[in-house]
């Protein structure tokens, strides 16, 4: 934004050939950047979005979080469904962040006649990638804010990072789940979306705890970190 800034104050300079030829490259580059940067935000939102929901003192529902499709290709229909503002200015923020490229290679161009040396700015081009990025700075403070100390019910250990189904080993829902091997996505969300997961530390009847995915069966709202909070059942 410092260097857009500078290009708005003095919309004529004169630089080298090779300035000209690094420079160009570098506003290209930032833009690739840009683009990835946003893209990696998008990606690691939908992929803790479902566990984020589902360490929250009420849950959520099957519909809303492993019954769709987050990661590896998070759909906008489904952030829409589910209500996800987050991961909707997510997308918001994204899809116009391919803008940016073309707005960058638009930013600097030499004039037509052979008596102005002067390398020029557009305007309407240094306008709108400063608005863009004011409102990415404003964006990303917003994740920041979102994602302080909220509980994504997730442990830092290898075999859950590896494989989250390690979540549903001691579920007490885990034969709702058979003969979904040869259902679509729609028909489960029929019958199992109304389930309200919660994620958190579990005890069992034989006086063990596990960490996972459970259901509450006295419907009642209960603090998913603790430990004793959680209702006894057995697999």
């Amino acid at each position: 934004m410092g260097g857009l800034i500078t290009f708005q104050q003095k919309p004529a300079f004169i630089v080298s050939t090779p300035s000209y030829s690094v420079l160009t490259a570098a506003l290209i580059l930032l833009g690739t950047a840009t683009v990835a940067h946003l893209e990696a935000i998008l990606l690691n939102l939908s992929r803790m979005t479902p566990f984020i929901l589902c360490a929250r003192k009420q849950g959520a529902t099957a519909a809303e979080t492993i019954l769709r499709s987050y990661y590896p290709a998070p759909r906008l229909r489904d952030a829409w469904k589910t209500r996800s503002w987050m991961l909707l200015s997510a997308y918001f923020i994204y899809y116009p962040s391919y803008a940016v490229l073309g707005l960058k290679s638009a930013l600097l161009y030499e004039s037509a006649s052979s008596d102005d040396p002067y390398l020029h700015v557009n305007d309407w081009a240094c306008y709108t990638l400063l608005v863009f990025y004011s409102i990415a700075q404003l964006y990303l403070l917003v994740v920041v804010a979102y994602l302080w100390k909220r509980p994504t019910g997730l442990r830092w250990d290898p075999v859950s990072i590896a494989d989250i189904l390690v979540l549903f080993r001691h579920c007490n829902f885990v034969n709702n789940f058979e003969g979904s091997s040869i259902a679509d996505r729609q028909s489960m969300i029929q019958e199992l979306g109304d389930t309200r997961l919660h994620l958190g530390y579990w005890r069992r009847e034989n006086g063990d705890f596990w960490h996972g995915f459970g259901t509450d069966a006295s419907g009642k709202p209960f603090d998913p970190f603790s430990s004793c909070a959680k209702i006894s059942f057995d697999i």
